[in-house]
């Protein structure tokens, strides 16, 4: 019955949709569950939406402007063309939504799952809550992300942001994975302080005022040409590396290779250093914390390293 009464609600918002009606005050969609419904061009502007399960319905052009989507299910979700301006999706599940030139401004992303999301040509610009989503293999080639916050944002996994506007966007303490795309793309004025950027090519990008200080490098990372200057308040991770007093605090420096590197008075509060390579590394006075994360085989080699009494190493794998 209870089924049968879900199906008979399914077909009366979609025939309600085909008809224009405007469903932002219909009061049964926080925590409706309407999988795979047709509600293409939907009028849901400022609609409570709270944990609805929408997965693999289609909200192309639909509008959801103001629409409070907390903690929804929109996997799979056409969004494509759709209004989501200003609206709220903080830790709704957008993974392979389909949100292409989607309008998503000012919209709050905050730990939203955007993984494998299609999101070429959308527009995130001014969006001041994507710190903590999970970008992981999103698509956002020619995306607007000018002036958006994605401050600790999850961007591994062949994330493409190949021809995106990133200009002004703050990139801070971004871990970037392997695989990330940046053709052609606009970084002008961004801040990428305290940004892993071991892995990127950043060769073809425009850089212009952009805010490099504290970031991390290695010699797999690539810079336009004459990019030299930039380098000074940047951080190598390489073999023999002088990183005295540098202020790694949180990084992930998982499995690099920082033998014979200078480490002494380094701020190491909360850094992952599981499975670096650590021999003849000198941690003189580095400052480390309770959540410094370090594995035990890879660090009998390292030189003055005092643990707090909270600090257990992992042990090796049996």
């Amino acid at each position: 019955m209870a089924n049968a009464r879900g199906t008979e609600r399914l077909l009366a918002l979609e025939e309600l949709t085909k008809l224009g009606v405007n469903l932002s005050d219909v009061s049964v969609l926080r925590g409706v569950v309407l999988y795979s419904a047709k509600l293409s061009h939907a009028k849901l502007r400022d609609a409570d939406l709270r944990g609805a399960k929408l997965g693999g319905a289609d909200l192309s052009n639909a509008d959801l402007s103001g629409a409070n989507l907390n903690g929804a299910d929109l996997s799979g979700v056409d969004f494509s063309n759709a209004n989501l301006g200003n609206a709220s999706l903080e830790k709704a599940n957008l993974s392979n939504a389909k949100l292409t030139k989607a309008n998503l401004s000012k919209a709050d992303l905050q730990s939203a799952d955007l993984s494998k999301a299609d999101l070429q040509l959308a527009d995130l610009s001014f969006v001041d809550s994507l710190q903590w989503a999970n970008l992981q293999g999103a698509d956002l080639r020619g995306a607007k992300l000018n002036n958006a916050r994605l401050t600790r944002a999850k961007i591994w996994d062949s994330s493409n942001f190949s021809d995106a506007n990133l200009s002004n966007a703050d990139l801070s303490e971004v871990d970037f994975g392997r695989g990330v795309s940046f053709v052609n793309t606009n970084l002008n004025e961004a801040n990428l302080r305290k940004a892993n950027l071991q892995y990127v090519d950043l060769s073809s990008t425009t850089l212009t005022g952009a805010n490099f200080e504290k970031a991390l490098y290695s010699k797999e990372t690539k810079f336009p040409k004459s990019f030299e200057s930039i380098l000074q308040g940047m951080y190598l991770l390489a073999p023999g590396s002088n990183l005295s007093k540098a202020n790694l605090s949180r990084a992930n420096l998982e499995n690099i290779d920082l033998s014979n590197a200078n480490l002494s008075n380094a701020n190491l509060q909360g850094t992952n250093l599981y499975g670096a390579n650590l021999s003849n590394a000198d941690f003189s006075n580095a400052e480390l914390s309770c959540n410094t994360k370090f594995k035990e085989e890879t660090i009998k080699d390292a030189q003055n390293l005092v643990f707090p009494a909270c600090i257990v190493a992992v042990p090796p794998a049996k």
